[in-house]
């Protein structure tokens, strides 16, 4: 399983920002911004020699003191079916004891289980993805880590589809004046954001979900992932 390349961005949309630095439930944060429930619509997994991990993911020391490591791919979806992220659990194989059964999210059944957590963001910004349309896009991405209070650890990496999570910044907050340019880098970013139509997608939707967010935010909804 590919594990993706995050870079970070120079700016991304409020509600975007918002969700990828969120140390709540990411879950019930994708339900306030689909407006409805979330559900797993697809889930695999393999054990995987410690040693064939990526090297920046083998610094990690709950994952270097292991041989083998358990690697949990999953999909999320919203309704109607529409895949709103793509997500990779990596744990040792005693930790893999809390994944969940059935299309239940890994956050919302450990928050089932009555367990606290801390959770620590490693990286976020944006990853390019073909998970959601079939050819490459820049889609939002962030990696953390979760420590639960029974002592599992497990890392997190997830990739959200840019058509619920916009990466595009609108024309308004553009500083450039460029509605083909999203704010990654030089030229050939420019040509890449143009290829992939990353602007078409959401374009004029950041204020309304901010909205949505941050009155999720202030009722205290967010809390497991």
């Amino acid at each position: 399983m590919r594990y993706p390349y995050i870079r970070e961005p120079r700016a991304l949309p409020l509600p975007t920002t918002l969700l990828l630095h969120n140390d709540g439930s990411t879950t019930k944060l994708l339900q306030t911004l689909v407006g409805g429930p979330i559900r797993v619509s697809e889930r695999r997994h393999r054990i995987v020699a410690t040693d064939q991990l990526p090297r920046d993911l083998r610094t990690f020391e709950f994952l270097a003191d292991t041989t083998d490591v358990v690697v949990r791919r999953t999909s999320l979806s919203g309704p109607g079916g529409v895949v709103v992220s793509d997500n990779l659990i990596t744990c040792r194989v005693v930790d893999a004891r809390l994944f969940p059964p059935g299309d239940l999210p890994f956050g919302l059944h450990t928050r089932s289980l009555g367990l606290y957590e801390r959770r620590r963001l490693h990286r976020a910004g944006v990853v390019r993805s073909d998970r959601f349309s079939g050819t490459p896009q820049l889609a939002a991405c962030r990696c953390y880590s979760i420590d639960f209070s029974d002592g599992h650890t497990v890392l997190v990496h997830e990739t959200f589809n840019p058509a619920a999570v916009p990466v595009s910044l609108p024309t308004a907050q553009n500083e450039h004046g460029d509605p083909g340019r999203t704010e990654y880098g030089g030229e050939d970013d420019r040509a890449d954001s143009r290829q992939d139509g990353v602007h078409t997608t959401m374009v004029g939707a950041a204020a309304p979900v901010a909205a949505r967010l941050g009155a999720a935010i202030l009722n205290g909804r967010p809390g497991g992932s």
